[in-house]
């Protein structure tokens, strides 16, 4: 009951609309942060399938999925870098 009260008072917050709209463009900026044009042209995109969703749990839910995919990038990204790093110290 307690968690169903939870979901109901975020749908009908603005808060989770605005805070959906604000991880899109961190999650852009994060994914392609060595790419500062493409991350704005990237964020701007990110926010408009946002606002296109239908009820603001469902806006923050993808929100969160750019954001995980931009970490998940991220991090990847890390490893390949040290796995070169550590490689060219073996030789």
């Amino acid at each position: 009951m307690t968690i169903a009260l939870g979901l109901l008072a975020i749908e009908l917050s603005d808060l989770a609309g605005w805070l959906a709209r604000k991880v899109a463009a961190w999650a852009a900026t994060l994914r392609y942060r060595d790419q500062p044009d493409r991350a704005a042209v990237r964020a701007q995109e990110w926010v408009s399938v946002i606002e296109e969703r239908p009820g603001n749990l469902f806006k923050l839910g993808t929100a969160l999925g750019f954001a995980g995919c931009a970490v998940a990038t991220r991090s990847a990204e890390a490893v390949r870098r040290r796995s070169r790093r550590r490689s060219e110290i073996g030789r």
